[in-house]
């Protein structure tokens, strides 16, 4: 019997090198570099009508890798900041519905501080992008779309240990 692909299998199949090396794939057409290496701004979809905004995110026209989770920050309050960690693999495209907040985002050379509010305005993060969210505007909702599911062992959780992961690999 034969068996269709799943959405993740053909992505795979179409990108392999992606998978392998994401931090070394060219930047996708829709994506547009910021100063600190290996994090992007998309532009998302949006359709308007008099019933109000979609706002669409579609596997290769916005997203260049299968989510394979998503996660939400909501209710963050005054004064309390979020992230603080680097991935070593995990690849994120992050967004707000609604609300803002700064991403303060590092390479290990530059750092940049973006704000995000705008529902039509995403970063895309590679691995090896240390972030931290912060100034959260009341009632703000972030929404995360990560390529892989939850694994403790893939973040990098302290600055030294990410500088020094870095310096490993050569970067």
């Amino acid at each position: 019997m034969r068996r269709d692909l799943s959405p993740a299998e053909l992505f795979d199949r179409e990108y392999p090198a992606a998978r392998k090396a994401p931090h070394l794939a060219p930047v996708p057409s829709y994506a547009r570099p910021l100063d600190v290496r290996r994090a992007m701004e998309v532009d998302l979809s949006v359709i308007r009508d008099q019933r109000g905004d979609l706002v669409v995110a579609e596997l290769g026209k916005h997203l260049p890798f299968v989510a394979r989770r998503m996660y939400s920050l909501v209710r963050v309050p005054e004064g309390e900041a979020r992230g603080g960690h680097a991935h070593k693999e995990l690849e994120q495209l992050l967004f707000v519905l609604h609300g803002a907040l700064d991403l303060v985002l590092d390479d290990g050379v530059t750092q940049q501080r973006v704000r995000l509010d705008d529902p039509e305005k995403a970063i895309y993060l590679r691995p090896m992008v240390w972030r931290e969210l912060e100034h959260f505007a009341p009632g703000t909702v972030c929404v995360v779309l990560a390529s892989e599911v939850y694994d403790e062992s893939d973040y990098l959780r302290s600055y030294d240990a990410y500088r020094d992961e870095l310096a490993a690999l050569g970067w």
